[in-house]
């Protein structure tokens, strides 16, 4: 167990972040991407907050992408608590993180080598929005100018030392290809008398390294599924489209029955999302229909004209339906609409006892006359909460009018409560 409690933390864009100087806790976490993935992100701040017996502590930050692995770790530091009432709070900066996944990566915090905390990160476009969308943008602009890119097949090099070959390591292959672009697919000839790409038919996937004649260098990688066409309507189509792109043919009349014999046109997806980034209308499995009642006949017209939205399509008992609707109409990403619709529901959640008590307080016999003085049923709801000691209770009930976070509203209310005793003093 960690000997000090990380009360809050964010990681958040340079701008960001100095635009208000937002505290923990009070907004959620993202880094911009500068280019396309995989990519270094723009300057971030990396806030935290710690509460802890008074002493010196070794802090460790590190971040680990949507698999687990460990994308970057920062140099350990020293970090001063002054007390266990006191949050202490601490901000650096990292600019040397390079995100290879557009999904939630983690934020982690140890103190003295033990666990003290985590939190989520999003990456976004380094223009705001979806990340994946802007990579998807740049490599269909740079493949639709481009006459090369790059493929890379796992494990089908050869090995390069006689230990590796005695160990049986295998190396990736990487091959400059000329191909056939169709959104979202490369298409590429790959056979004897053309280019031969080692281990291409038989790999499920590879990457392709997307090079820019702008700028003259690699400005992306995408991964990309494997499927060998069969040789149809569709195969014809575009071997008659790779014949304008081939240079130097010498056998134009008769490079396609060439090709048809000897060569195979492999197809390459890019996934330019993960599965789990799919809307939820492009996963969820057709349901059978229902025998329709004649309520239900009535109701149909009704319910026809109402359009049905991926939101709508999962509803979930711990989220805020209204947000989450209203941030997917806005074109926010659909973990974003998720974790903020999971704020709204759990301060709606949190704001629901102090109502039910309110309206629960025992009403006067209307028996016994009804000149008898009503109680006022807004005091009720309106009661402040009561702040533990150490903590100024008029800060506390002024942040949490304003909407703020119980712990944030308690965060600040102690350093209020501090500072009024040091000017005491």
């Amino acid at each position: 167990m960690a000997p000090a409690d990380l009360h809050d933390a964010l990681v958040l864009d340079q701008e960001l972040y100095q635009d208000d100087e937002p505290a923990p806790g009070t907004r959620e976490s993202v880094v911009r991407v500068a280019g396309v993935l995989p990519g270094p992100i723009k300057p971030a701040a990396i806030v935290r907050a710690y509460t802890g017996p008074p002493g010196s502590y070794r802090e460790q930050l590190a971040i680990t992408d949507p698999d687990g692995r460990e994308v970057y770790r920062a140099p350990a530091r020293r970090v001063t608590l002054t007390g266990q009432v006191t949050e202490d709070r601490f901000v650096s900066r990292v600019d040397d993180l390079v995100i290879h996944h557009s999904g939630e990566h983690t934020a982690h915090f140890e103190i003295d080598g033990e666990p003290a905390g985590s939190v989520r990160v999003t990456p976004e476009a380094a223009q705001g929005g979806d990340v994946r969308t802007a990579v998807e943008q740049t490599v269909a602009s740079a493949l639709k100018k481009g006459d090369i890119l790059w493929v890379t097949v796992p494990g089908a090099g050869a090995p390069r030392t006689k230990r590796e070959a005695k160990k049986g390591v295998r190396r990736d292959h990487s091959q400059a290809v000329w191909f056939v672009w169709e959104p979202p697919t490369v298409y590429v000839l790959d056979g004897p008398t053309e280019q031969q790409v080692r281990g291409l038919r038989r790999a499920r996937e590879v990457w392709l390294t997307v090079r820019s004649k702008d700028v003259r260098s690699a400005i992306a990688e995408v991964p990309a599924e494997v499927a060998i066409l069969p040789k149809d309507e569709t195969w014809e189509r575009i071997a008659r489209s790779m014949l304008g792109e081939r240079l130097n043919l010498l056998d134009d009349d008769e490079a396609l029955a060439r090709w048809r014999e000897q060569c195979e046109i492999v197809a390459l997806t890019c996934r330019f999302r993960e599965q789990a980034e799919e809307p939820a209308h492009a996963q969820a499995p057709a349901q059978p229909a229902a025998a329709e009642t004649p309520a239900a006949a009535a109701q149909a017209p009704a319910e026809a004209a109402q359009p049905t939205s991926a939101a709508q399509a999962t509803p979930a008992a711990d989220l805020d339906q209204e947000t989450f609707d209203r941030l997917i109409a806005e074109g926010k990403p659909e973990r974003v609409a998720k974790a903020k619709a999971k704020a709204a529901a759990a301060k709606k959640r949190k704001q629901a006892p102090s109502e039910s008590e309110g309206s629960a307080q025992p009403q006067p016999d209307q028996s016994e006359g009804s000149a008898q003085p009503q109680p006022d049923q807004s005091e009720g709801s309106a009661q402040p909460q009561p702040a533990p000691d150490g903590v100024d209770q008029e800060t506390y009930d002024r942040l949490l009018a304003e909407g703020h976070p119980e712990r944030v509203a308690l965060a600040k209310a102690k350093r209020a409560f501090i500072k009024q005793q040091r000017q005491g003093s």
